[in-house]
């Protein structure tokens, strides 16, 4: 199996900082899911020539969110056996 990926890398590091600080963790979550209220109500006010801008900022907020959502229940990616020798 290949390394972590940075992926990997990222989620298992938000996990840890779950799992050390969950309260703390879940406050700023849920401080983040507000920012990306806020961003999505940008669009209402934005004019036409900058919406695919905000729409942008929107789908990279929800990434992000859905990212730290999953971290806190990362699973490390179990490394394969070696093959054993006859």
């Amino acid at each position: 199996m290949p390394d972590k990926t940075n992926t990997d890398k990222l989620k298992a590091r938000f996990h840890s900082l779950f799992r050390g600080a969950p309260e703390q963790f879940e406050a700023a979550l849920f401080e983040f899911e507000l920012y990306c209220e806020d961003v999505a109500d940008a669009v209402i006010k934005a004019d036409a020539s900058t919406i695919l801008n905000i729409q942008g900022r929107i789908q990279q907020t929800k990434a992000i969110l859905t990212f730290l959502k999953e971290s806190r229940d990362y699973k490390p990616r179990q490394q394969p056996a070696p093959p054993t020798r006859p």
